[in-house]
């Protein structure tokens, strides 16, 4: 695997954890190309972000790898308890009922991950670095505005999946 980050990289990853599980798939707890510790290096810089129920859920489909993985990065974990993250995401389900599958909108992730997207791309302001969803959810066919991708389209925000991310840092495997 070649270096970190791509050379004056800034992007900031807020990722979902349909992400986070394909990366304990695809690379086990024995990782000897080091993609972890890379995840780690960009959470603790604060370019790898996730609200927390992101890690809820990602570790209860997932409780192997992710669950000592998310115990050493608790920066990365936004709480959801904030009242300007808490308004964009009610927004986003009032806009998107079907985005939150159990009807709890603490329970699902979705509308929490594009939530704090758009929060820290306010925060970043016209010259910082927008943040970036990072997904596995594909836009169905025809379009059904049921899933992220969708939605970030429709809100310009950039998504990618979790291969998009290495590409992005210039890493090899």
């Amino acid at each position: 695997m070649e270096p970190t980050a791509a050379p004056g990289s800034s992007i900031v990853y807020c990722i979902d954890a349909n992400s986070l599980i394909q990366f304990a798939k695809r690379f086990p707890a024995l990782d000897l190309l080091g993609v972890w510790d890379r995840l780690e290096e960009l959470a603790r810089g604060g370019r790898l972000i996730a609200p927390d129920v992101v890690k809820v859920e990602a570790v209860r489909l997932s409780r192997t790898i992710l669950e000592p993985w998310t115990n050493r990065v608790p920066e990365m974990f936004i709480s959801v308890d904030d009242a300007e993250l808490l308004e964009i995401a009610t927004s986003i389900t009032r806009r998107w009922r079907h985005l939150v599958e159990s009807g709890d909108p603490n329970e699902d992730a979705d509308p929490w991950v594009i939530a704090l997207a758009i929060k820290r791309t306010r925060e970043a302001g016209f010259f910082g670095a927008p943040c970036v969803v990072v997904t596995e959810e594909r836009p169905q066919k025809p379009p059904t505005v049921s899933r992220i991708p969708e939605i970030c389209d429709i809100l310009d925000i950039r998504w990618m999946d979790h291969f998009g991310l290495m590409r992005e840092e210039g890493w090899r495997v």
